[in-house]
């Protein structure tokens, strides 16, 4: 099931890069909800056979959310990181294009 999804996921990267080399696979908006359904199917799979009881339950939320918040956080670290070095070079402030129509900087 992992590498039906790895190849819809690649669908789509095919469909924002239009096409590698010419190439194609199913549409991208097809991909993107045959990857839900996969992925719906598998998470209920999962909350029914290994967190079967409802004191489970927590637990199987809990889970899903560190592992999805602790990708997130690092990315949105390692985004911050970038943007500061890229605009602390500048010698402006790394805000200064987001309110430059509110504030005036010295």
């Amino acid at each position: 099931m992992g590498l039906l999804r790895v190849l819809l996921a690649l669908a789509v990267l095919f469909e924002h890069t239009g096409g590698i080399g010419g190439y194609w696979m199913i549409g991208g908006p097809l991909a993107v909800q045959a990857f839900f359904v996969i992925s719906g199917f598998y998470m209920g799979l999962v909350l029914n056979e290994r967190y079967d009881r409802p004191a489970l339950n927590k637990a199987f939320y809990l889970n899903r959310a560190i592992r999805i918040y602790s990708v997130y956080f690092l990315f949105l670290a390692l985004y911050l990181a970038v943007f500061a070095l890229a605009h602390g070079q500048s010698g402006g402030s790394p805000l200064e294009p987001y309110f430059s129509d509110l504030i005036s900087w010295p």
